[in-house]
């Protein structure tokens, strides 16, 4: 290893390579990271890497490229041993593996450190690498609809919100590195997710209640898109991404960009462009009109690193201009256009060093300014949502700690405030929030154990409490206690086994009090089903693989299904994978939906076949990766049981979709 000194003394600068592991040659484009932090880099034409302001010790650095399966090396840094290899000319080489199957994704969200999704108690799916831009949309939803348990209710390809195992709205929470995403989406069908995935690092997908970290409202689960918006290391040279995308089914033209450079010794800075246009969708029953749409989102961040942590702040705008259909139940007759914008800025304090029981500590603070109008004809206001939010967390992990051998504890306080305008007659509301909360792991060799707790405390304030002809309009407050139990078996086999309990507590969203003359009742509801993937490796670059996932939602008294649920659907693919250039060809099926609730009409199941090549190549000592898709190959008219707009018109026509990517 090559490891040089810089100031001050305890910053150290490590240098490596990584290579084909068969053919020795080297692998632009890798991503290189220190497992359990935040330092990372990516490797220039000839394979080497840079990571910058380590301190002396040892590291477990991670490796990983698209066409190869990840690897791991433990290098030392500052010590005698690290300087005799200096001296010796000795060079850490990390070799990769060519494989068609991705293995060992690590997954941070909701757990107490980073690890393998395979061994974190609640499910966790990680979308990255080819398959991310294999599948990307317009969309978070859409782009994340082919993952077991998940689907998405559409309303046009700018429309979409994501639903986990039959739940959706504010029951699935959606974040932007780690912070809620501050918006209205949850408030309507018509209002998608202020968030655009194109410039997204990877996704990772929380699956089921229990998310503690986050808050008892996430019954579904949880969906954190990562950009490391705040650059988390000082990079030795530039780096970063730019992506181009078109899509023929609503002739889309789509491109995104980030770049990560040093402007001092301990000042990174990142930058992030991304814009978006498309026209109306095109079915194969004819064009459904009023669905183009326009988006631009920028972002810039920059930190200070220092030898104990870093401080760092970011700033982020977005506008998405987009079409609503009409003609549906439900629907505006002549369809409408909605305007929205989000301006936010996010703060963000680590400190690596211990203070006291805690190995680190964690203060994120955030403020989001969110506006959505919802414009009729002649461009007259209809309907308006704004919406003003702070919040402030704190999380302190810690290491062995009496029978503990890990565990996080943390709080949350959080202001909102809601204005409505045009046709809507709900009051402004403010809402704030107080959390508390702790998780514990005990390691008892091959049997884990997790278990934590987690209090809120919710204030809902219509500003003016008074005596109205409906009756009284008053504050509510909603306290509430969630818990959880989890356990996890990892025998000597490979094979592992979990099971977990979740007691949580969802509060009423703001539009959800409704007038003081009614009375909320609630009624139990029962939600069984499986999700089921696998991953064969058939050798020679060969690999299948099949994902089936299903739900039944019912009210428990009467047995009555649960509108908006997803029917038994699934894919089976069939890849041939080499180095440098990829095919795969699938079939996306789905079940009839005949368990439908009231207002809603069965649904015909479907088989649609799409196929997708890809090729990787280094140019300017850069990977390249283009990859070129046929979505929908047969032009099939079928139905998503999940769209608002089924009723008029089907899912997209045959569409090629082109995806080049660069990374630097």
């Amino acid at each position: 290893p090559r490891a040089s000194a810089q100031e001050p003394e305890r910053a150290y600068v490590f240098e490596g390579h990584v290579r084909d592991a068969g053919t020795g040659q080297p692998l632009a484009g890798a991503q290189v990271s220190v497992v359990g932090g935040d330092t990372r880099a990516v490797t220039r034409g000839d394979g080497s890497f840079h990571l910058t302001g380590l301190a002396a010790g040892g590291y477990v650095l991670r490796a990983e490229r698209l066409g190869y399966r990840g690897a791991t090396v433990v290098v030392t840094v500052g010590t005698e041993r690290a300087r005799r290899a200096v001296a010796e000319s000795a060079e850490v080489v990390i070799e990769l593996t060519p494989s068609p199957i991705a293995l060992d994704n690590l997954v941070v969200t909701a757990t107490i450190s980073e690890r393998a999704a395979a061994e974190a108690l609640r499910p966790v799916s990680v979308m990255t690498g080819d398959v991310l831009q294999r599948q990307m949309t317009a969309t978070v939803a859409g782009t994340l609809a082919s993952m077991p348990g998940l689907a998405a209710t559409r309303m046009g390809p700018s429309v979409a919100q994501p639903v986990i195992r039959g739940l959706g709205g504010d029951r699935v929470l959606m974040l932007e590195d780690g912070i809620a995403v501050g918006d209205a989406s949850n408030a309507g069908a018509d209002h998608t997710t202020a968030l655009d995935p194109s410039s997204a690092r990877r996704i990772e997908v929380v699956r089921g209640p229990g998310a503690l970290i986050y808050g008892g409202n996430a019954l579904g689960g949880v969906i954190n898109v990562i950009r490391d918006e705040i650059p988390t290391a000082v990079p030795h040279h530039l780096t970063g991404a730019a992506t181009m995308q078109t899509q023929t089914a609503t002739g889309s033209l789509a491109g995104s960009a980030t770049a990560v450079f040093a402007v001092a010794e301990r000042v990174p800075v990142r930058v992030e462009v991304a814009a978006r246009t498309a026209g109306d969708l095109k079915t194969p029953a004819g064009t459904l009109l009023n669905t183009d749409g326009e988006l631009w989102s920028g972002s810039a961040g920059t930190a200070w690193v220092t030898d104990w942590g870093r401080l760092g702040t970011s700033f982020r705008g977005y506008r998405n201009y987009y079409g609503i259909p009409g003609g549906f139940v439900g629907g505006h007759e002549q369809g409408v256009r909605i305007e929205m914008e989000r301006v936010s800025s996010k703060f963000r304090t680590v400190v690596d060093e211990r203070v006291g029981p805690f190995r680190n500590l964690r203060f994120d603070a955030t403020h989001s300014w969110y506006t959505h109008r919802e414009l009729e004809a002649a461009d007259i206001l209809g309907t308006l949502f704004e919406q003003q939010s702070a919040s402030a967390d704190v999380l302190g992990r810690h290491g062995r700690w009496g029978p503990f051998n890990a565990g996080a504890m943390g709080g949350r306080a959080s202001w909102q405030d809601f204005g409505y305008g045009g046709s809507l007659h709900t009051p402004d509301t403010r809402r704030l929030k107080a959390a508390l909360y702790v998780l514990e792991e005990i390691d008892l060799g091959p049997v884990q154990i997790e278990s934590g707790l987690r209090y809120d405390w919710t204030l809902v304030d219509p500003g003016e409490d008074r005596i109205s002809d409906i009756g009284e309009i008053r504050d509510r407050s909603f306290p509430s206690l969630s818990g959880s139990l989890g356990v996890l078996y990892k025998s000597a086999s490979g094979l592992v086994l979990g099971a977990s309990v979740v007691r949580a507590f969802r509060t009423p969203d703001v539009t959800e009090h409704g007038p003081p003359i009614y009375q909320f009742r609630g009624n139990d509801a029962v939600f069984t089903g499986f999700e089921a993937s696998v991953d064969v490796d058939a050798g020679r670059g060969l690999a299948l693989e099949g994902v089936a996932s299903s739900v039944k939602a019912s009210l428990k008294e009467t047995g009555q299904a649960l509108p908006l649920v997803p029917p038994l659907k699934g894919h089976v693919a069939l890849k041939y994978e080499r180095p440098s250039w990829y095919v795969r060809a699938e079939a996306e099926m789905a079940n009839r939906q005949d368990r439908v609730g009231e207002f809603e009409t069965p649904t015909q199941g479907y088989t649609v076949f799409n196929g997708t090549a890809g090729v990787r190549f280094t140019f300017g000592g850069r990977l390249n990766v283009l990859t070129v898709s046929l979505a929908n190959a047969a032009n099939t008219e079928y139905r998503n049981h999940l769209s608002r707009v089924k009723e008029i018109m089907p899912e997209a026509a045959r569409s090629l979709n082109v995806n080049y990517r660069v990374v630097f």
